[in-house]
């Protein structure tokens, strides 16, 4: 009875998990705020292009172009547009003088391009088109002089191929912002002010990064959260700080030496990363539009006075990459905190750290997962043999335990004594296959977690159709497969369950699976699957080593403090 609690305990804590990861967030997430109509927009504006859209430089300036808002409070025409390109072998960015400010931020390797209009294009991390938003944005919230944060125009004073210098003046502020392009998919950006007047100025100085997302690529699928749901995230003093959307719809504050504030996704990150010590805000906000929302990252540095003539500079550095744990590491091992592997991070790590071991040998992630399986399960053999054992034993006492349900059928409480004493008797541990269960599920859950977050398998290839280890199988052929293979273990596993539970169990946990699984990306599903058949053949060898023991004749112990009745000898004959 104890083994059958702890069994369907472990079972319910598996399907609210399950649940609470995926279908919460899908059908459950934060409320969204009321959308602004459509008729509330003006006619000329145009809404924010998708997640990651690739465009070249010239389309961009002729879309924006023809959307743009009038400058109300600019006179006369506006100054021609310019572009300045930097790159690296990592990136490719495109930066404007419309507030000097990045227009495209462009990967480079064959790894990170997506499927548009029937080719597969760079993927580009400037999600917005609006000029006000586009990243690195600058503005103040408190200043002596005047500024015009939105449609201001910089002059581009130099550019090369890996820098450019672009100029804002007034007559009473000189602005100046240098970009230089870094390996690693940096840009550090250099702002000069000087104070131009003969009085001393204070200002208080903000620098902003921003992403927008469609509704319909926030929802994702069924029991699969979409990869593309923006998370906010600040670093200050050693600790990382997440916001979901439903945080930012008031805008969120945090001060301090703040090592990073960012905007991220499953798989890529815009980071602002001041200079260390630095003390400034990271300030987050969301704002709901007709068609998706905007998320903003901001970092607010503390209000500072210049001298007349005087110059003050920031130095912040803006990493607009892959979500990669060791290249991370290589920019700043703050920003490795970006990578949310949970409350297993330290065992993440490590599986990560053996998954790339594997992938070095084999060149294929596919078959790295399948070794990292393999690795995993060898290492828990001896925990698996001392589980099965203790099945064993459960099964072979199993004929004293049913005559115990059925003596006690109305007394729970002799009952448990009654099974308590008959474990003592025959030396069993009763949460002997439990405690092994207990050890191998965080290593379970870390490898899951691992898996899921990996940017390592994003558009990495396995074998025949399976052409993205970040996506679920289009054909459903592994989840059927796992499904199927998921029934023949529950057939072979030993029960000391009555026949209808286990043969509820036996097509639960397959169908179960399966219906998970099926949204769930490939690299997951092959996780599971080699389990699952390493776990069969786990048994067959054990099978042939430990065969079923013969059932115990002797009869069950009773409660203590009851005495058994006398068996009742046959009558004499009497001829």
């Amino acid at each position: 009875m104890n083994e059958r609690r702890i069994l369907w305990a472990l079972v319910a804590s598996v399907v609210i998990a399950l649940i609470f990861t995926f279908a919460v967030p899908r059908f459950f997430g934060p409320a969204e705020p009321p959308r602004p109509s459509r008729t509330a927009a003006a006619p000329a504006k145009q809404e924010p292009r998708p997640q990651a859209r690739e465009r070249t430089a010239s389309a961009a300036k002729r879309d924006r172009t023809a959307s743009r808002e009038p400058a109300q409070r600019v006179q006369g025409p506006r100054p021609r547009e310019q572009l300045a390109h930097v790159s690296t072998r990592d990136f490719g960015a495109a930066l404007t003088t419309r507030g000097a400010t990045v227009e495209t931020f462009t990967l480079k390797s064959r790894k990170f391009r997506r499927k548009k209009d029937g080719r597969r294009v760079p993927v580009d991390l400037v999600s917005t088109e609006r000029e006000k938003w586009l990243p690195l944005r600058i503005g103040f919230r408190s200043s002596d002089f005047a500024y015009q944060d939105q449609n201001v125009d910089y002059d581009l004073v130099s550019s090369g191929r890996g820098r450019a210098v672009f100029e804002y003046a007034s007559a009473e502020v000189r602005i100046r912002r240098t970009y230089e392009a870094r390996g690693a998919f940096q840009l550090l950006l250099t702002t000069e002010i000087t104070n131009l007047t003969d009085e001393e100025q204070s200002h208080k100085l903000e620098l902003s990064t921003f992403r927008y997302l469609r509704w319909e690529e926030e929802k994702g699928g069924l029991f699969q959260q979409s990869p593309w749901v923006v998370t906010g995230v600040c670093e200050h003093g050693g600790e990382t700080e997440r916001f979901a959307r439903g945080d930012m719809w008031s805008e969120r504050s945090t001060a301090g030496a703040i090592g990073y504030a960012a905007l991220d996704d499953l798989y890529f990150a815009q980071a602002l990363l001041p200079d260390r010590g630095t003390q400034a805000e990271c300030r987050m906000k969301a704002r709901a539009l007709p068609q998706g929302a905007l998320y903003r990252a901001s970092l607010v540095y503390q209000e500072t006075a210049v001298a007349p003539g005087a110059t003050v500079k920031y130095r912040t550095r803006a990493y607009f990459g892959p979500k990669d744990h060791d290249g991370l590491a290589k920019v700043d091992a703050r920003l490795q905190s970006v990578v949310d592997f949970g409350f297993f991070a330290p065992l993440c790590r490590i599986l990560l750290h053996v998954l790339k071991f594997f992938q070095g040998f084999v060149a294929n992630w596919g078959l790295a997962i399948i070794l990292l399986t393999l690795s995993v399960k060898t290492l828990l053999f001896p925990v698996t043999q001392k589980s099965f054992k203790s099945m064993r034993e459960m099964q072979r006492v199993k004929p004293l335990i049913d005559e115990l349900n059925q003596r006690y059928a109305n007394d729970k409480e002799k009952r448990n004594q009654a099974m308590m004493a008959l474990y003592k008797q025959h030396k069993i541990n009763p949460f002997g296959g439990c405690l092994p269960i207990v050890i191998q599920t965080p290593i379970g859950l870390a490898l899951y977690t691992t898996l899921w977050r990996a940017i390592e398998l994003y558009q990495e290839p396995f074998t025949l159709y399976w052409v993205d280890l970040s996506a679920p199988d289009p054909y459903f052929v592994l989840p059927l497969v796992l499904g199927a293979t998921m029934f023949i273990q529950q057939k072979m596993t030993p029960s000391t369950l009555d026949a209808m539970q286990q043969k509820m169990m036996m097509y639960f946990m397959p169908i179960m699976f399966t219906a998970f699984m099926l949204f769930l990306p490939v690299g997951l599903t092959l996780y599971i699957l080699t389990n699952t058949l390493l776990t069969i053949a786990q048994q067959q060898f054990m099978y042939r080593r430990h065969p079923v023991p013969a059932a115990v004749p002797a009869p069950a112990p009773t409660a203590p403090g009851e005495t058994r009745a006398p068996r009742q000898r046959p009558a004499r004959r009497r001829g």
